[in-house]
């Protein structure tokens, strides 16, 4: 390790750390998990990915790709050498508006990319709850998706291509590809071609295989996304890198797209006393195609009436429910956004036992549902008592009639 440290001090413009107290601040996450790294590179280039990576290959040393760690499954800790995206590497190379993509590095943080494309009416799909200092390497990794996945799905549908840096340190460009341009590659010679063959295997012998295991359900965030490169062609060898956890490759450069804002929205915000009568009207609301459904529970409720960050922005809620379900439509206009919220809001009224249906079609009060909701994980982590919540599970789903 001594070596190493030596030629990664000498070799790359970023930060090298292995030292006790480094090692202890990687050692966790925002999981439950404390695994002490071999040692820290904080990168400062593009070309300090592609250096470190081939002298922990010289040295037989495990890589692990680290972002802003808001993972609460354990993936960015482990025995191995970090890289650390998320001091350095914030930059956004380009932004086409008329193509609809954005080119950023892999510490560019969801918000600050939402921030640079808001002006323009446009914003990156997947929106997480920790968006204000989740990173698109980060998203990228796990396959981020976001309150708003039943439109704009996870991030393995955003991704268009990635500048990957390989286990041998080789670096390589993964996007859409013909049927002529992918057997072009396969049939070539190197590291590269290599991985075109292994696809090319998986799609020859093991289809079905992938077809039959794999469930048929919109938010399914685990495993290799061997899905998508069983496809017709084209395929997106980039869709394979989503998803995989660094495992496969660190990216270097991402390319997105972007998406345009939603011009107006509506809340509607469902008061229940009961859980699974709740959870039972589910898939009568997906049938108005919602911008989103979100549930909040009681946990999180009594949780944000005492935090002082919520003060005063609660007062749309009433009585004291025991679950909330939030359904969100949008429309081009203020007047054809009512009028799905009314109809959606005629039609519960029929058929869903809710002691309250809320409309809220403001900006502010929508902030108010969305704020309480995005410091959901936060304010149950912040309980200090015996029943304190403990996080290990992440993004779970089943099908909506099986709820």
């Amino acid at each position: 390790m001594k070596a190493l440290m030596q030629e990664l001090n000498y070799g790359i413009d970023g930060e090298v750390y292995f030292d006790e107290i480094s090692k202890r601040i990687y050692s966790i996450d925002a999981s439950i998990f404390q695994v002490e790294p071999i040692g820290v590179v904080v990168a400062k280039t593009l070309d300090d990915i592609h250096k470190t990576v081939r002298l922990a290959k010289i040295h037989n040393v495990p890589i692990i790709a680290r972002g802003a760690a808001t993972g609460i499954n354990g993936a960015c800790i482990g025995k191995g050498l970090i890289i650390d995206t998320s001091k350095y590497l914030k930059k956004i190379h380009e932004v086409n508006y008329e193509e609809g993509y954005a080119l950023c590095e892999a510490g560019v943080i969801q918000d600050q990319l939402n921030t640079v494309l808001a002006p323009k009416g446009f914003c990156l799909g997947p929106d997480t709850s920790t968006g204000n200092r989740a990173t698109i390497g980060g998203m990228v990794g796990n396959n981020a998706a976001g309150a708003h996945s039943l439109r704009y799905g996870k991030m393995v549908d955003h991704v268009i291509s990635l500048h990957v840096v390989l286990s041998n340190g080789e670096t390589a460009e993964f996007g859409e590809e013909t049927e002529a341009s992918f057997n072009e590659k396969r049939n070539a010679s190197g590291h590269v071609a290599e991985i075109y063959k292994c696809v090319h295997s998986i799609r020859e012998n093991h289809t079905q295989a992938v077809d039959d295991a794999f469930p048929k359900i919109q938010r399914r965030v685990s495993g290799y996304n061997l899905d998508e490169i069983i496809k017709p062609f084209p395929i997106n060898m980039a869709k394979l890198i989503v998803g995989s956890e660094g495992t496969l490759g660190i990216a270097k450069l991402i390319k997105v797209k972007i998406s345009p804002k939603p011009a107006h929205t509506v809340l509607s915000v469902m008061h229940f006393q009961d859980f699974e009568k709740a959870l039972n009207n589910v898939q009568l609301i997906l049938e108005h195609k919602p911008f989103s459904v979100e549930l909040i529970d009681k946990h999180v409720m009594d949780m944000g009436k005492q935090s002082p960050m919520m003060k005063g922005q609660l007062d749309w809620l009433c009585g004291d429910p025991e679950v909330l379900l939030v359904a969100e439509f949008d429309a081009s206009t203020p007047g054809l956004a009512l009028k799905k919220q009314r109809e959606f809001e005629e039609h519960m009224r029929q058929e869903v036992n809710c002691y309250a249906n809320i409309l809220l079609a403001d900006k502010v009060s929508q902030g108010k549902v969305w704020k309480l909701r995005k410091a959901g994980l936060g304010l149950l982590m912040s309980k200090r008592s015996n029943e304190r919540a403990v996080a290990f599970l992440e993004d779970v789903a089943v099908p909506t009639e099986k709820l």
